[in-house]
């Protein structure tokens, strides 16, 4: 490894350790606190903690019960392997698309998780049609696409630089 690359790396897992200290901190003054259970199992999501993160998402999501959760319940059990569950979820969100207006950026999520970038960058694209602004910037779920050439477009679209 590279000095370049292990100052990199030992940034990022002090970064991760200080996120996931706030986290904690939040949830010993409130232990139902979805939000911070959300950040802190999408957290360990990153760092390959896959059955830490997918017990402190499926925590956030029986306590906030939106959208939002079910879909990153669906990306941690997709990263999980449990593709079913990923799918179910996924097809309870596409049947609401044919039924009206339902946030594509959430299908995307998905679609990331299931590791299809293809369909995660069409639903993307299509939630900038729509007028979503989705969390292209700081959400590490994206790091997967951002060298892709169709995702270094969508940030201009959204009038960031």
């Amino acid at each position: 490894m590279s000095r370049l690359n292990e100052q990199s790396s030992t940034s990022s897992v002090a970064t991760a350790r200080k996120v996931r200290l706030k986290y904690r901190k939040t949830l010993g003054r409130d232990p139902n606190c979805g939000f911070a259970r959300l950040g802190l199992g999408l957290t360990y999501l990153q760092q390959g903690k896959r059955e830490e993160g997918l017990k402190e998402v499926l925590t956030a999501h029986q306590l906030l019960q939106d959208d939002r959760s079910n879909s990153k319940l669906a990306y941690a059990y997709a990263l999980n392997g449990d593709s079913a569950a990923a799918h179910a979820i996924l097809n309870q969100f596409l049947h609401r698309v044919q039924q009206g207006h339902f946030k594509s950026v959430l299908i995307a999520d998905v679609y990331l998780g299931l590791g299809d970038r293809n369909a995660a960058l069409e639903w993307l694209s299509k939630s900038l049609d729509e007028g979503e602004s989705p969390p292209l910037l700081d959400e590490p779920s994206y790091d997967p696409i951002r060298h892709d050439a169709r995702y270094v477009h969508l940030p201009a679209r959204m009038n960031i630089r």
